[in-house]
């Protein structure tokens, strides 16, 4: 169990279970970003690179989304 004192209310915070989640989110993010990635990779080894409009397209939707900011 991870303790943390709030600074502004010195309560003391237990992030045991939210810390355990908030890892297993990010690191399930993080695969699905590689396994994207990968995908990618693996399109245009086949077809050439993906045109530059619906690049831009993929690249709003993941800012839209939070997935990426620039």
């Amino acid at each position: 169990m991870i303790r943390s004192a709030a600074a502004a209310t010195e309560e003391v915070i237990q992030l045991n279970d939210h810390g355990e989640r908030l890892t297993a989110i990010m690191l399930t993010e993080r695969d699905a970003v590689l396994d994207g990635l990968l995908a990618v990779e693996e399109f245009e080894a086949e077809n050439g690179p993906i045109p530059a409009s619906e690049a831009r397209k993929a690249h709003d939707v993941l800012t839209r989304e939070g997935v990426i900011t620039d």
